[in-house]
């Protein structure tokens, strides 16, 4: 009782809203009556909302009238031609049709009216109540989302039927929220998808969508939206704040949409909406210089009528396509549509009210007058009663409702569902007791449970077009045919419209050489374009906003044994890619796997049992990423759609740099993965408590130091200045470098670190340096920090014009190497300069694999995209950020990459790849046999392998003892690659010809090996570095040999020293600590701190400790643990230099630990971090 009167209060607050004529009268649109015992209500929007509700009809206007008006016809022609053959014995249907003129108002003031027919007591309402119920089944209609949203909304709770043959928001399908709402026609959300398989088909990947400011627009555009940007397809950001049009709006409102449309440069235009509003639109359009020539138009089903556009609108339109209803004509319906609109122009009368609506039809679509009593009103010269048969047809077939296949639907469910009341309840025809007691909740149980098939068996008056049509209900939406066609594609061409294909569903087929689409000429003139000419519409600058942020690019082919690999792909935005060099490494990666894949090469021994697969990530050549991807792997977070079980894992190789591999290694030291890098080379991965799983193909930074100090002291440079890295790779050089410069009788003129000085600081530096004799500068860095360092120079060199600059030489490192990008444009100031390569040749098949790349057979590299824009300096089609002036051709291909060479590194990623493949198939067969033993099963193989600390710690044994064929052992017995240096020299072999000569090289065995007569050429200089000045009371003037050096003398003293400043420091350190101790207890009360934070301060050098908050929950327990302690060592690694070379004290490797409880695996994981690697913590 208190739902009713709650829905009675509705009902009374919606009424009120609507304007009264009369006092005690509720206000309702004109109707027309077919009596019946079984009656219907019937919701049309016959005029578009801006005829006058005064007469309803107003002034004759060719578009008040709308479609709707057939569609009723239609269903009054069914219901009539059922009662002609009794289809319910003794029992005659009939239906009230109301004109709500797209009126929400109107429909709900008609739901009201509804509503007290079928009760006895009028509640609160201040209308009269008609003096007798009338036996109401159901309401038929109305077509608009709009207007069935709140005449569903008035009836909830009633269960009152609506039956909606044209609504097609998804929003309306919620059952729960619309229980008694249901429908005979598609939702958008077929729509929705037809929509986005065509931008796909056309290639449009950059669109605008202006939508109708209703039900039916906004859930359009939403679905839309969602459903192009989830296919990569970007919605235009409006600059006037959205494209949306409000029912009650001005022709300004166009003409400002058309305006920003066209100067955003934004091509590709979707409308969704209702149909008079895309019409003005497209007047807007044609109003606007430059608009049809520029916009290219796609139309939702309401624009989709075969006369929807004329005129100016289809000038606007041409070359534009639209998605239409693949409803079927009826052309029995249409004759005698035709017959009465006859015979209406020969003077027969149409009785009620369905005169006028006819006859203002007639003389509307004809443009002629009848001699009737609205001639007044008719302003037309031409009778009417002079038009043909013929002409009638023309215009009927041209003008019929796409809807009207499912308001006959609508029609015949109702009397289907009223028959089966009928036989169920009554014993003989006519209208029995039980039938007339029915409730509205009974009405909708028979509606909604209807399963039938129309045949003409059933249904005696039915058009053949609907033979085998089945009506039957699911989530309230009659269920369709799959294999038939739900909507057709039109194309409006200059002089004619044509379906151009068809979509049933699931699958779009699309004729684009059957589309025409227009250009214009330099005279304005439209130029037809059709199938691979056809225009596409993408991004028109670059479009920040179309980038997905969040998207997690991975290269993935599954297997049931896995191998990780981790890539620089990008720079540390992730946005930015970085030189070449690092996608050939990704693509070395997939070199290897796909010879695995095939067993081909060195690679055809491996077992056929085993099923590898590959997981690439791209780490930016960031810690921080790196540690992040560590995380996301074992906390089995999702990669876009792919999960890893982390059993499966056997291996990661990489990352490349130092710093990238620190926090990995640190991981996997507690989940027991081996790890193979193919870049890391300092020497703290050497220690085997820190890192117990740590492997690489390359060798430590000590035989790259020893390489680089031999040529000194071969070429008596005694007096460098020593330039590093901020990061774990320059820091362990510069630790080594400063470790042997005594052994080979080097002094340094400056160390000096780079990010933690201004550039302008180290050129300074350098040139200070420099007068003091320091010519040569160890640049001990990757290769994208060196070209800094080296434009810096320049620069300073430009400003300065001092000579002591201009005679520098420069000694890089194997991450220069042969890397023409680092001198690109100094190639004067950086003469002579000499690098190291690794004394690697380059891999067999991979140059002609990687030539033969295209962006069409290249679909596992998620990035090569990107990398061919790099290349050719050009933006792809599609592209959102099109930040180059050329757009790349069609032909282009590697082969016409003339900076192309083989990176140094390719060959120890797939070293990195066979090795561990390798390693992993011979352990296989150690346990399994070589011939694989039947009674070793896969799940047996399995369980040992998931006891990944004793499995692991077996392959660590197998991959160092691989040995490739023609090349010997790989690994020496820390796990490190044994492989020397080429020695090279950037030098100008012709006048502004260069290249890099070989000049000598180095290994561990034999030492440096350096034609010194083909370096002096290259230098075409004499060089002396030695100290002179001041600055030499730091070197000694005649540094004893290697050979002479002791325990004793100099580094006895040295030693001692340093052991009293070690010892001085702890007790200082322990002293503050038991200082603090007490203040927090004093503070806190005792024990009430259980871990304790203590960082390094750099600038203030002190140590600092912080208490730590008490801790929040988290998706995972997280503890961090950190503990730091002083430790002076000239030989130590962490120096810190404050902007100046004045002391080199040392503070030592501090453990933190990232402690993750109820790992999804059971385990904890945990990861070691260094301070020097938290500076942007």
């Amino acid at each position: 009782m208190e739902s009713r009167g709650i829905l009675l209060y509705y009902l009374w607050i919606t009424v009120s809203l609507i304007p009264v004529t009369k006092l005690n009268e509720c206000p309702a649109p004109l109707s027309t009556r077919i009596p019946g015992d079984v009656e219907l209500i019937g919701m049309f929007s016959l005029h578009l909302p801006s005829s006058q509700r005064g007469t309803l009809i107003g002034q004759p206007h060719k578009d008040q009238l709308t479609p709707a008006l057939l569609t009723a016809e239609a269903v009054i022609w069914a219901l009539e031609g059922l009662n002609r053959h009794d289809f319910i014995p003794g029992v005659r249907l009939g239906i009230t049709v109301y004109d709500i003129a797209g009126s929400r108002q109107l429909a709900a003031s008609v739901a009201s009216i509804t509503y007290q027919k079928l009760n006895k007591d009028s509640g609160p309402y201040p209308c009269r109540r008609p003096s007798n119920a009338s036996l109401i089944a159901g309401i038929v209609g109305p077509g608009r989302s709009n207007s069935a949203e709140i005449v569903s909304n008035v009836l909830k709770g009633t269960d009152i039927p609506v039956l909606s043959y044209s609504s097609t928001s998804n929003a309306l399908r919620d059952v729960e929220e619309h229980p008694n709402l249901l429908f005979t026609v598609e939702s958008d959300r077929h729509q929705v998808q037809a929509m986005v398989e065509i931008l796909k088909a056309l290639g449009w990947d950059y669109v605008a969508i202006v939508y109708t400011n209703e039900n039916y627009g906004i859930n359009g555009y939403q679905e839309l939206k969602a459903a192009a940007q989830k296919e990569g397809i970007c919605i235009a950001t409006p600059r006037i704040g959205n494209y949306s049009i409000p029912l009650a709006t001005s022709s300004d409102r166009f003409d400002r949409i058309i305006s920003d449309l066209v100067q955003s440069g934004t091509r590709g235009v979707i409308f969704f909406g209702l149909q008079e509003y895309g019409k003005r639109l497209l007047e807007a359009s044609a109003r606007h210089q430059d608009a049809p020539s520029l916009l290219m138009w796609i139309f939702s089903e309401a624009l989709a009528n075969n006369n929807a556009f004329s005129g100016q609108t289809l000038y606007a339109l041409q070359g534009g396509l639209a998605v239409a209803s693949a409803t079927k004509q009826i052309p029995t319906f249409q004759k005698y549509f035709v017959d009465l609109l006859f015979n209406i122009t020969r003077g027969h009368i149409v009785t009620d009210l369905r005169r006028v609506w006819l006859e203002e039809y007639t003389t509307a679509a004809f443009s002629c007058k009848l001699a009737t009593a609205l001639e007044a009103n008719n302003q037309h010269t031409r009778n009417c009663s002079t038009l043909s048969r013929t002409e009638i047809q023309d215009v009927v077939e041209a003008g019929s409702s796409l809807y009207l296949e499912n308001g006959l639907k609508a029609a015949y469910a109702y009397a289907a569902s009223i028959r089966n009341a009928h036989s169920e309840l009554c014993n003989s025809p006519g209208v029995c007791s039980s039938l007339r007691d029915m409730t509205p909740l009974q009405w909708m149980r028979y509606l909604s449970g209807l399963n039938i098939t129309l045949t003409n068996h059933d249904i005696p008056f039915l058009p053949p077009e609907l033979f085998g049509k089945r009506l039957i209900f699911e989530q309230h939406e009659l269920t369709f045919n799959p294999e038939s066609p739900i909507y057709k594609i039109r194309n409006y061409q200059k002089d004619r419209t044509i379906d151009v294909g068809f979509f049933d569903g699931r699958e779009l087929v699309l004729n684009t050489s059957n589309i025409i689409m227009y250009r214009y000429d330099s005279n304005n003139q439209p130029v037809e374009v059709q199938g691979e000419n056809l225009d596409r519409s993408t991004c028109p600058r670059k479009c920040a906003e179309c980038v997905r942020k969040s998207e997690v690019k991975v290269a993935y082919k599954p297997g049931q044994h896995l191998i990780l690999g981790v890539f620089p792909i990008h720079s540390s935005d992730c946005t930015t890619i970085r030189p070449t060099a690092s996608v050939q490494l990704l693509e070395a990666f997939l070199f290897a796997m796909e010879q695995i894949s095939q067993r081909k090469g060195v690679m055809q021994n491996i077992s056929q049992d085993l099923d590898f697969g590959y997981l690439a990530l791209d780490d930016c050549y960031d810690e921080f990423k790196a540690l992040q991807i560590a995380c996301d792997i074992y906390s089995g977070k999702q990669f876009g759609d792919i999960t890893i079980d982390r059993n499966s894992l056997i291996g990661w190789i990489g990352p490349l740099s130092s710093g990238n591999c620190r926090p990995i290694a640190s991981t996997l030291r507690h989940v027991h993965d081996l790890q193979i890098s193919y870049g890391s080379t300092i020497e703290d991965f050497n220690d085997r408590n820190l890192y117990p799983y740590f492997m690489r193909t390359v060798p430590t930074d000590e035989q790259l130091t020893r390489a680089i100090l031999s040529i000194c002291q071969q070429m008596g440079w005694t007096y460098v200045s020593i330039i590093h890295a901020s990061h774990d790779y320059g820091r362990s050089l510069r630790d080594s470098t400063l470790k042997y410069l005594l052994e080979y009788g080097i002094c340094n003129a400056t160390v000096l670190e780079q990010n933690t000085v201004t550039d302008d600081h180290l050129a300074f530096s350098i040139l200070e340096a420099s007068k003091n004799g320091a010519k040569v500068v160890l640049i001990l860095t990757d290769a994208l920090n060196a070209r800094a360092l080296i434009g810096t120079i320049q620069r300073f060199t430009i400003s300065l014009d001092d000579d002591n600059l201009k005679d520098l030489v420069f000694i890089g490192t194997e991450s220069w190497a042969d890397r023409e990008s680092v001198v690109e444009g100094y190639e004067t100031l950086t003469k002579g300069a000499i690098t190291f390569k690794f004394n690697k040749g380059n891999v067999p098949g991979f140059d002609s694999y990687f030539k033969t790349k295209t962006l069409q057979n290249n679909k596992q590299n998620p990035w090569f995209n990107e990398f061919w824009e790099q290349i050719f300096d050009c933006n792809l089609e599609g592209n959102f950020n099109k930040t180059r002036k050329n757009t790349c051709k069609n032909d282009l291909n590697l082969t016409d990459y003339s900076n192309y060479h083989q990176d140094s590194l390719v060959a120890f990623v797939t070293d990195a790849v066979y090795s561990l493949a390798l390693g992993f198939d011979s352990l296989y067969k150690t346990k399994c046999g070589p011939n694989f033993d039947p009674s070793c099963t896969t799940a047996d193989f399995i369980s040992f392998k998931n006891r990944k600390e004793t499995f692991t710690g077996e392959l660590m044994k197998k991959v160092k003892n691989v040995n490739m064929p023609g090349r010997g052992a790989m690994y020496s017995e820390n796990g490190s690659g044994m492989t020397g240096y080429t020695i090279l020299q950037w030098s100008e072999v012709e006048t502004n010809q260069w290249r890099y000569v070989e000049i000598g090289s180095y290994s561990p065995s034999s030492g440096i090996n350096i034609a010194k007569d083909k370096l002096l050429a290259g230098l075409d200089r004499s060089v002396k570095s030695v100290c002179r000045g001041e600055a030499c009371a730091m070197c000694r003037s005649d540094p004893p040999a290697p050979v002479t050096l002791s325990a004793t003398g100099v580094g006895a003293v040295v030693m001692a020293s340093l052991a009293v400043l070690l010892i001085l420091t702890v007790v200082v350190l322990v002293c503050m600590l038991v200082k603090m101790k007490r203040q927090l207890e004093n503070v806190y009360g005792p024990n009430s701190y259980d871990y304790a934070e203590v960082s390094f301060n750099r600038q203030q050098q002190h140590v600092q400790m912080e208490r730590n908050l008490p801790q929040l929950p988290m998706e995972r327990d997280m503890t961090r643990k950190e503990s730091a302690h002083d430790q002076l060592s000239s030989a130590d690694s962490g120096y810190i230099n404050a902007g100046k070379n004045t002391t080199n004290t040392a503070v030592d490797d501090s453990d933190v630990e990232i402690v993750f409880e109820n790992d999804s695996s059971g385990g904890t994981i945990q990861s070691d971090l260094y301070p020097q690697h938290q500076e942007r913590t």
